[in-house]
């Protein structure tokens, strides 16, 4: 079964920003995607203000993280350990015309 956030890939970010307690990163055509667990940046230069406006890549999703890997050589990648939840969600998906998917 594909991973749901594929469908992510091949667009830009709009904007990206802390939000409160969580991240929050919304796309063109209206996708907006919340990710509340512990994340890192990668280079460790970058801040999640920098991803506006870059092209999401590639989406690798391992037992212990996804990753998501930006144009420009920018990665965010999420913990999804269980040590990690900081609430009930993980991360919140939401496209237009479309049920939310959430993780947790």
């Amino acid at each position: 079964m594909a991973n749901i956030l594929d469908c992510l890939v091949g667009h830009d970010v709009i904007s990206a920003e802390n939000v409160h307690d969580y991240v929050q990163l919304s796309f063109e055509n209206d996708i907006r995607l919340s990710i509340y667990n512990d994340i890192a940046l990668d280079p460790g230069t970058v801040e999640i203000a920098d991803f506006a406006g870059r092209e999401l890549i590639s989406v690798k999703q391992g037992d212990d993280s996804i990753s998501l890997q930006f144009s420009a050589h920018a990665c965010i990648s999420i913990d999804m350990r269980h040590e990690a939840y900081r609430g009930p969600e993980a991360l919140e998906l939401h496209r237009r015309s479309e049920p939310p998917v959430i993780w947790n």
